[in-house]
């Protein structure tokens, strides 16, 4: 159903649009503000088509990219010409994935972002970061199994890095009680224990032990 939704509001959109100007270029031949492109087929490759919005010549905001058919192909998130936060990937069952990026401001030679925590998501921290590259994976990407409903895997990344499991010393280990039945019992001969019956109540008695000076 959701689906369906995204691919009607973009019928309209589309629609809507052509009543106003689109496809525009300033004075400095940089695209601006609404586009809708065709892309036909190319060298054995379906065409498909793409709507959404130019800033000086780049990218910027929603983008939707369809099939030449009008079927949902992928709704994608922009900044700087780049992609930035999640975008959403389809075929014709529904869901296939979704990403989560970052994208930096090419004017910038650093850029603070916020980094949580992958043992605590409630706790955030702020890091001044040296800009590589111009959009990194940042975030959790998600993979859906046929039909887009159930999730396949998750992972997490940290500026392009993707994270593992968090280390030993910082999960919680359930640790097993010892069990007081498995110590070994001390064994006392049976000639030990009728001689300590027999003296019990008597002065002490003297006995070999091997010691010299007896």
């Amino acid at each position: 159903m959701q689906f369906k939704i995204y691919f009607s509001i973009l019928s309209i959109l589309i629609i809507s649009s052509s009543s106003f100007a689109q496809n525009q270029t300033d004075a400095e031949g940089q695209k601006q503000g609404h586009w809708h492109i065709n892309m036909p087929e190319k060298y054995g490759e379906d065409g498909y088509q793409e709507d959404g919005y130019f800033k000086d010549g780049k990218k910027e905001g929603v983008w939707y990219t369809m099939s030449s058919m009008g079927d949902t192909l992928a709704i994608e998130q922009y900044k700087f010409g780049n992609k930035n936060g999640v975008s959403k990937y389809y075929d014709l069952e529904g869901l296939v994935r979704k990403e989560s990026w970052l994208a930096h401001n090419p004017k910038q030679e650093y850029d603070t972002i916020e980094v949580y925590d992958i043992n605590d998501p409630n706790k955030v921290e702020l890091k001044r970061v040296k800009i590589e590259g111009t959009t990194v994976k940042h975030g959790t990407w998600i993979y859906y199994y046929p039909g887009g409903k159930m999730i396949q895997r998750k992972e997490e990344y940290v500026l392009g890095d993707l994270k593992s499991d968090a280390p030993l010393a910082n999960k919680t280990v359930k640790t097993v009680a010892k069990d007081s039945t498995s110590t070994p019992k001390k064994i006392i001969p049976k000639q030990v224990l009728q001689y300590e019956k027999e003296n019990s109540g008597k002065k002490k008695i003297k006995v070999r032990t091997g010691n010299t000076g007896y």
